[in-house]
């Protein structure tokens, strides 16, 4: 084995988590070919690899087969874009997939999480500095409301993905054995406080749901700890959120609900056109379009349904549905960790079109990946 052959494979956990990194920084740098290459070398030690061909590839294959096969019947280069987009989901899952970890590189894995999101709070907190001193320079007084509106924007992340990249970080950390429970109950409630900041309703729902998952199923949990963490999350949450002006704005405004909803009514709309098949994604995005307008006579600049699942059925009918959420579900041994992991899907995709985004793809495709090719957690009887 050549010495840069062997130095790449020491480190290719590293480059690994590094590809999920540079994808939350700069979103739309990475590409499908990038991820390709950057796979094909890491995974490069042939005794930890082995190709084969479960269930899930299948069905991962069957989905990519159909997607294709439907977007040769349109003409609009945009469905084939963002099936190029889609790719990095096969790449991971004939990479990753298939990737035997170490106990070690698992735990490398949870600790690299641990210190991209500690420098993402960091980072937070350093642009929210900046802006207060430019604030402050000017004579202008805003109250904390002001800071949790415009970090995510100066930062360039969407909270809702930002808040579902924290989660599946969490159910990552939380699950791994060889990581100190300190470390992990630290972790947790730094998390928590950011999703606080955040004020996404969603990513919190997740965050609760997830904590109520480990403490309800996870036996090594003894019923003290289990009673401290509630009580402490449920207070911390309490007061930080009555405290927040921008958060009680957030729960309590229905109108982006409201708007979803009628969203989803023009999306179904647009999935009876044809339900089997689809509409292929241009022409689903102006039905969606024509739908709406139709039925509320208001000019939107975006059309997204903010559904992953109708966003699926719009464009490419019950059939793709069906087929993605067929390796979606399908697993040979549930355990706590994978439940997690749906969980969090289906409510993340429920609120929000997730792979819309690259950024989205990357962190689905990789998480779904180590996720489903990782049978060593406590299974789920």
């Amino acid at each position: 084995m050549s010495l840069v052959k062997k130095n790449i494979l020491n480190i290719k956990i590293e480059l690994l988590v590094g590809l999920l990194f540079i994808s939350i920084l700069f979103n739309n740098i990475i590409s499908p070919i990038i991820v390709f290459l950057l796979c094909l070398i890491i995974f490069l030690d042939k005794k930890n690899y082995v190709f084969r061909l479960s269930y899930k590839n299948s069905i991962v294959c069957l989905f990519f087969g159909y997607l294709l096969i439907r977007e040769s019947f349109s003409s609009d280069i945009k469905g084939w874009s963002y099936l190029f987009r889609l790719l990095p989901i096969l790449i991971f899952i004939f990479t990753v997939g298939l990737y035997k970890f170490s106990k070690n590189e698992e735990k490398r894995i949870a600790l690299l999480l641990i210190i991209i999101n500690y420098f993402f709070y960091v980072l937070t907190f350093v642009v929210i500095l900046f802006v207060h001193y430019d604030n402050y320079k000017r004579g202008v007084k805003l109250d904390f409301s002001y800071y949790q509106w415009i970090v995510p924007i100066k930062i360039g992340i969407h909270p809702p993905y930002w808040g579902f990249f924290i989660n599946l970080s969490l159910i990552t950390i939380i699950n791994e054995n060889k990581i100190r429970k300190a470390v992990k109950l630290i972790f947790c409630f730094v998390s928590f406080l950011f999703l606080l900041f955040l004020s996404s309703r969603v990513a919190l729902f997740v965050f609760f749901g997830v904590v109520l998952i480990e403490l309800v199923l996870n036996n090594q949990i003894t019923i003290k700890t289990r009673l401290f963490v509630f009580v402490l999350l449920s207070v911390i949450g309490v007061f930080i959120g009555s405290q927040s002006s921008y958060l009680l704005k957030k729960m309590k405004n229905n109108e982006g609900v409201s708007n979803r909803l009628k969203l989803w009514e023009a999306s179904i709309e647009a999935v009876n056109e044809n339900y089997l098949f689809g509409n292929s994604i241009p022409e689903g995005r102006f039905l969606i379009k024509y739908f709406y307008e139709k039925n509320n006579k208001i000019i939107k600049d975006n059309y997204d349904p903010h559904n992953q699942f109708l966003s699926f059925t719009v464009n490419y009918g019950i059939i793709g549905l069906i087929l993605f959420a067929g390796f979606l579900l399908y697993h040979e041994r549930l355990n706590i960790l994978y439940f997690e992991f749906l969980f969090i899907i289906f409510i993340s995709f429920l609120t929000e079109s997730i792979l819309n985004r690259q950024m989205g793809v990357i962190l689905f495709a990789f998480f779904l990946s180590y996720f489903s090719n990782n049978n060593t957690y406590k299974l789920l009887k």
